[in-house]
């Protein structure tokens, strides 16, 4: 049965991959513009950063690699410099450094820092303006799974995004997995039956049946050799590990003996940060707890094959660690069935009983002599909606204290929590030792509401695989029945500080980026950090990276409003945002109701997309209708007529054509964009314009965005060409 089992994985994953035609290799030119750094001169030592609330000495930059192709070289030469002054010293490194080509869920994404600062002599210079040149040489043609919150991201974060139109992303059949003990299964039908409600498509799978049929070194590489079966097989998008993981398991060396009935392990990977050096003794000694280990797929984790996990290029043959997740994981750590039912209780009614607003808390002090967390709640704030509510308790207001945390909790009922603090194991407070507690897990008694979303940093206050009393402080909230957290990030161990913006960029993914997922926006918040210059061999970095994990539900729905949701709905949002429908999916169907409703046609089939992103629409296109590549140039020819994108019109200008034509007993309408913006302005224009498609037309359509937010709205759309069609 494992064998059939691999094999059938090894189809899907040949159905997926095609090997490159092409021979010759080619250059992939682009002209990146360093943005204006903070710099500041200490002691005739110059310190710049690229973040606003990290000291980022060099700039990330992120490269969609086109498909088809991978990075055999990188070049970068300065082209626009400017004066920074004499006699300063500045230790930035050299112009390039090349870290690598990385999966994003099918996406090849190259990661190249670059060290802003060069010297003419004794002067120093910024580097505004580079030209990078990356070589590529011919690969497997690779086909992602469609996920649009992975798809939002790359567009939001690579300097080219013009690229997704080489991908063509293709849809699965699982969105979520949950893996979880036998003695949970009953406890979690009416979990699982709401989020089909929801429109997720759900698998369970337990731990006895995965140890039974998976080959691996011991049940946590079990674990994640399912994952990346159902992966490459199903496409899973969220998995939720129902199950803690066991002290007994934590000695000076990690174990992975699973003998408990509640039991799903942790991933120790390999972290030697120096901590110890201040007295703080963390067993295993070196090692930090990750459920990044079953996020991120790639390789085995253990590439020298020594049974010691995540290790970086200082310890072993390379870097051990993928970075970038195929899948977002969240934990609810329950060792009792009636534990088990208050955390889905509390989930579910959290979803259903949306408030009609958002009301956010934050909180900040001074945790150490130049370090302010209320600073980064500042940017935090800037970042929420106007219409959130947003609280702020920090220690430079005077208002912090244990019991105005507690009453603000309970009167306000916060669904968005975010502290900056110190840990421990039952409460987080001002000062390592004698400062104002802040919250600790005596609170569970006394706090009340719909509960809360909270991301915490502060050292070790998610240590779920330790013993507590009886349990860590983000356990705690997480098993108060009626009020407290439905779910917590927080750090397994302890973290640094001066690297708090993981923070930062989590709850900039959720509110800018609109991923109103805790599980998403963590883990697209975690590569957040390390393309905008965190750094990969760096140990405490990566213990920051390892350390933050999430308790509950990766799929949680934060919302506010009457409305129930649906996340068969989100998906047809983000679709149609991302113009990369099929006539197959559900989103197509529910569009293609959405324009029936209006009783002005009868609709057979619709297809979204062009003919680069969509295969259909190749092969329904009239012969009048073409789109070319000519050298960096995209040409939609319309009956001889030119349309002509290039690549500085990406998320600002587009064209698209919206077709309406007789298909057996009803209608064909395709929508069609040169890139996914033209596409998105030729639907809005159908379904606000059907009464110009009684009699099958074509319309070509301008998108230029006036509002600046490279987000297509109706009123920027307009008609600038249009034919009649027979037949």
């Amino acid at each position: 049965m494992r064998v059939v089992k691999a094999l059938a994985s090894l189809v899907v994953l040949a159905a997926l991959m095609v090997q490159p035609t092409a021979s010759l290799e080619r250059d992939l030119e682009l002209t990146v513009e360093v943005p204006e750094p903070r710099v500041w001169v200490e002691d005739r030592e110059l310190h710049l950063s690229f973040h606003p609330v990290a000291e980022a000495h060099r700039y990330g930059v992120a490269v969609l690699v086109p498909n088809g192709w991978d990075v055999s070289e990188v070049l970068a030469e300065p082209i626009e410099v400017e004066p920074l002054g004499e006699g300063v010293v500045c230790s930035i490194g050299e112009l390039l450094e090349y870290g690598g080509t990385h999966s994003f869920r099918g996406y090849r994404i190259a990661l190249i820092s670059i060290g802003a600062v060069r010297y003419q002599g004794l002067r120093a210079e910024l580097v505004r303006k580079v030209r990078l040149v990356l070589k590529l040489k011919p690969a497997s043609y690779v086909y992602p799974y469609e996920f649009p919150l992975v798809e939002r991201w790359i567009e939001r974060n690579v300097v080219n995004p013009w690229e997704l139109e080489s991908y063509r992303p293709v849809h699965m059949s699982v969105d979520y997995l949950i893996i979880t003990r036998e003695m949970f299964l009953q406890a979690l039908q009416s979990f699982v039956n709401w989020k089909k409600s929801l429109g997720f498509k759900v698998k369970v799978a337990t731990l006895e049946e995965i140890v039974r049929t998976q080959g691996g070194r011991d049940s946590a590489e079990k674990i994640r050799n399912y994952i990346r079966q159902l992966y490459w097989r199903e496409a899973v998008k969220w998995v939720l590990l129902v199950g803690d993981a066991d002290p007994d398991d934590v000695h000076r060396e990690p174990r992975y003996l699973v003998d408990k009935p509640w039991e799903i392990p942790v991933r120790y990977a390999y972290n030697p940060d120096g901590v110890e050096r201040f007295g703080i003794i963390e067993p295993p000694v070196s090692y930090t707890p990750t459920d990044m280990y079953y996020a991120c797929l790639d390789g085995t984790w253990d590439k020298d094959r020594d049974g010691v996990y995540g290790e970086s290029r200082r310890n072993s043959t390379e870097n051990e660690v993928d970075w970038f997740p195929e899948v977002y994981v969240g934990r609810l750590c329950v060792r009792t069935v009636e534990e088990l039912r208050d955390m889905l209780a509390k989930a579910v009614s959290y979803e259903k009983n949306a408030p009609k607003e958002l009301t956010m808390l934050l909180i900040g002090c001074q945790t150490h002599e130049h370090e302010d967390t209320s600073r980064i709640a500042e940017y935090i704030a800037k970042f929420a909606p106007p219409d959130v509510r947003v609280i702020r308790i920090y220690e430079r207001f005077g208002n912090l204290s244990h019991s105005n945390v507690v009453k603000t909790i309970n009167k306000y009922d916060p669904q968005l929590i975010s502290i900056g603090a110190h840990g421990n194991e039952y409460e987080l407070g001002t000062r390592m030792r004698g400062g104002e507690t802040i919250l600790s897990i005596r609170d569970t008694l006394t706090l009340r509401g719909r509960g809360f979303i909270a991301f915490v940093y502060a050292c070790a206050s998610n240590a779920f695989d330790m013993l507590g009393i009886p349990y860590y402080f983000g356990e705690m909230l997480m098993k108060d029945p009626d009020g407290s957290a439905v779910a917590y990030i927080g750090a397994t161990r302890t973290i640094w500080t001066g690297r708090e913006w993981q923070q930062y960029e989590f709850w900039k993914e959720m509110f800018q980026e609109g991923n109103y997922f805790p599980g998403s926006a963590l883990y697209n918040a975690k590569i957040s950090m390390l393309v905008a210059g965190g750094s990969y061999d760096d140990e405490a970095t990566r213990k920051n990276v390892f350390a933050m994990c999430l308790l509950g539900d990766p799929a949680l729905m934060i919302r506010a409003g009457a409305n129930p949701v649906s996340y068969l709905s989100l998906r047809l949002r983000a679709a149609l945002e991302k113009a990369k429908i099929t006539a197959e999916t559900d989103a197509d169907r529910e569009i293609a109701k959405l324009i029936a409703s209006s009783g002005k046609s009868l609709v057979d089939k619709i297809l979204v997309g062009g003919p680069f992103s969509n295969r259909l629409a190749r092969e329904h296109n009239p012969s009048w209708l073409q789109f070319k590549r000519e050298d960096s140039s995209i040409v939609m020819v319309v009956k001889n007529r030119r349309f002509e994108f290039t690549p500085d019109m990406w998320s600002s200008r587009d064209y698209g054509i919206a077709l309406v034509l007789r298909h057996k007993r009803g209608y064909l309408i395709m929508l069609e964009g040169i890139t996914r913006y033209g596409t998105r302005a030729a639907t809005l224009y159908l379904l606000n314009n059907i009464d110009v498609f009684l009699n099958t037309k074509a319309v070509v359509v301008e998108w230029v965005d006036v509002n600046g937010d490279h987000m297509v709205d109706a009123n920027e759309v307009k008609e600038v060409w249009s034919i009649a069609i027979e037949g």
